[in-house]
């Protein structure tokens, strides 16, 4: 299950990269940080990276990519990112609306109306808009049987979804349109179904064409990541236990919209980089309209796949998002006014614990850098 409005970050200990140029007190700051959280939390591994006016000023990453194995996490690894992938479907839809695709008040019968006749009458008045913004009044997540389903391919995990949709959008959703903020992976997979019904492409493909490839997020994938990176764990009976990626280690692939996204730390950085941009009017990404609508909070200051809130600590906004399939943690936040982006990844899943941490830690070096600069201020002789 992925679990989604928690404030929070991911972090641990430490591992400098050689070529980042760091400003020495972030990259001490953020190291500090990991390993105090780290210690503090007991976590598997983690990792943090801070940018600041455009550039990495700091990354930083710590523990084991596997628990009760010595070989260390990289700084070049790959995390699975939960719920954050809600965000990049936003951009996904965004970038299907300024193409003349789709546009954020078709209803579903409209969209889908391979699956009209079969909808409750509940669903006629639901739009993209509602999907995106969790007021669709779709079921927090799907039945515990889809978890069995697996399947390998693109192509078939689009059948896949169409079929688990078709069941789901068959009853009465849990409010009307527009009504309640509802957070549901279910509404956040029906907007991924739309783009690739609407596309005639499977929703993955769909995600490296238009946002993964142009942005040059090479990391980007589905599922857990494979290969040399970290397995995710989680713990039970006070134990904790490594999940090898290649078991079905994660949510199924039917959910792939809304949380089996993973990158490397960089990767989601620049991703975060894009979004403060966009924000700030200076990426051509999407048009300033949809920039706008995704970044606008309906209810329960949520946006179209993104939390945007204002907070007098952050500077002004906050935007920003989380996710766990409770093996992984990962939260990105973006801080417009203060050109700053931070991005925290672990491959524990106690994202309780990794929740009050790491947000404790991105809110004190947030605090810390406005108050350097205040004194740096203060000290300029305005008339020089």
């Amino acid at each position: 299950m992925l679990y989604r409005y928690f404030l929070a970050f991911i972090v641990p200990g430490v591992l400098m990269v050689s070529s980042v140029q760091a400003e020495p007190n972030l990259q001490d700051r953020l190291e500090r940080g990991l390993a105090e959280a780290m210690a503090d939390e007991g976590l598997v591994g983690a990792g943090g990276t801070i940018l600041r006016d455009g550039e990495v000023v700091a990354l930083a990453v710590d523990g084991v990519r596997r628990k009760g194995k010595a070989e260390r996490i990289e700084t070049g690894d790959r995390w699975h990112l939960g719920s954050v992938t809600k965000s990049m479907t936003g951009m996904l839809i965004g970038r299907l609306v300024d193409e003349g695709v789709v546009t954020y008040d078709q209803t579903l019968p409209e969209l889908l109306p391979a699956l009209a006749s079969e909808m409750d009458t509940g669903w006629q008045d639901v739009t993209l808009h509602h999907l995106m913004t969790h007021t669709a009044g779709a079921p927090a997540n799907f039945p515990v049987t889809a978890q069995f389903v697996w399947p390998d391919t693109p192509e078939k995990t689009r059948a896949a979804r169409t079929k688990s949709l078709r069941a789901i959008l068959a009853k009465a959703p849990k409010s009307g349109a527009g009504e309640a903020f509802l957070y549901s992976n279910v509404g956040i997979t029906i907007a991924g179904h739309v783009a690739e019904e609407m596309t005639n492409t499977p929703y993955e493909t769909l995600m490296v064409q238009k946002v993964f490839a142009p942005l040059g997020l090479e990391t980007a994938g589905f599922g857990a990541p494979l290969g040399d990176n970290p397995w995710g764990h989680t713990t039970r009976f006070f134990l904790t236990f490594a999940m090898d990626p290649t078991d079905k280690a994660d949510n199924t692939p039917i959910m792939s919209p809304a949380g089996r996204a993973h990158m490397s730390l960089q990767d989601l950085g620049a991703f975060g980089q894009v979004v403060l941009e966009g924000h700030l009017g200076r990426s051509e990404f999407l048009s300033a309209e949809t920039w706008q609508k995704l970044h606008t909070p309906v209810r329960d200051e949520y946006a179209h796949g993104l939390s945007v809130m204002q907070r007098e600590w952050a500077g002004g906004t906050l935007i920003w998002h989380n996710g766990t399939n409770t093996m992984w943690y990962a939260l990105l936040l973006v801080f417009p006014e203060k050109e700053i982006v931070m991005a925290f990844t672990s491959n524990d899943g106690k994202f309780r614990e990794a929740e009050q941490a790491f947000f404790n830690l991105a809110r004190d070096i947030v605090t810390e850098i406005a108050d350097e600069t205040a004194i740096d201020s203060s000290q300029t002789d305005p008339t020089d």
